[in-house]
């Protein structure tokens, strides 16, 4: 699974940034609030700087939800891809570069990576000016390498879904509409991929706290319900459009533009 916040850097970064640190003065014990940074399966689980003793679940959890409820407050929208882990990959036949040599292990996340970018893209040629464009920034992981790579592809090469190897959505079935992405390629996101910590991209800490709200829910875990719906601030969208396949959305809290 990828996650990713969507934001203005002129205008919502330095908002974004002010939030995340008054959650964190408001939340974060004093003992360990100097140079902490937001892990949050660490602050779920504890951890090395999380001691379950001196930082009760009850805070802690409290900490999550409000972490999550920072997108909606400040109209950030949070694009996300998945791909169960069920689903038959394979890296195509004449792969060149860093995408053939892609483990068996990573084909899922990087194919969770490809919905989500395509996802994002998708909202942003939908809701923003014709000349406006984005760029990507992640946080530096093992599997990370390869996104560079999976871009390029898409501004380069699109790629054509065939609508019978998609499975329709609730809201699909119910309005006989079929609105997902058949075609994924790159317009708006025109720079590679560049990446950064937590500590020099704050929105990565809420990008991450939102992996981990999207993970718990779809796999079933306890508290996953409440944290994603502390996200969305309402119901979720329906948690069977999510398992098969591949799948990618875009949560927004404003209406479509169209």
């Amino acid at each position: 699974m990828v996650v990713g916040v969507i934001l203005h850097a002129d205008t919502q970064f330095a908002p974004l940034a002010a939030r995340i640190n008054e959650t964190l003065d408001q939340h974060v014990p004093k003992a360990v609030r100097e140079g902490f940074v937001f892990h949050a399966t660490e602050v779920y689980s504890g951890g090395k700087r999380v001691d379950r003793d001196t930082w009760p679940f009850s805070g802690r959890i409290a900490f999550l939800e409000a972490m999550l409820g920072i997108p909606r407050a400040l109209n950030l929208p949070i694009s996300f891809g998945t791909c169960a882990r069920t689903t038959p990959l394979s890296i195509p036949p004449g792969t060149a570069g860093k995408l053939a040599r892609i483990r068996p292990e990573h084909e899922h996340h990087v194919n969770a990576f490809l919905m989500f970018a395509a996802s994002a893209e998708n909202y942003l040629r939908r809701e923003t000016d014709a000349d406006e464009i984005a760029m990507l920034i992640c946080e530096q992981t093992e599997v990370g390498k390869f996104f560079p790579k999976v871009l390029a592809r898409m501004k380069d090469k699109p790629v054509f879904l065939d609508r019978g190897h998609l499975r329709p959505t609730v809201k699909e079935q119910e309005t006989g509409v079929f609105d997902q992405m058949t075609e994924i390629y790159s317009s708006k996101i025109v720079e590679t991929v560049s990446f950064a910590s937590k500590k020099q991209s704050p929105h990565l800490q809420v990008a991450d706290a939102c992996a981990f709200a999207v993970r718990s829910w779809l796999s079933g875990q306890r508290h996953g319900l409440q944290l994603m719906t502390a996200i969305t601030g309402g119901p979720p969208p329906p948690v069977e459009d999510f398992s098969t396949g591949t799948n990618g959305q875009t949560l927004q809290w404003t209406p479509p533009k169209r």
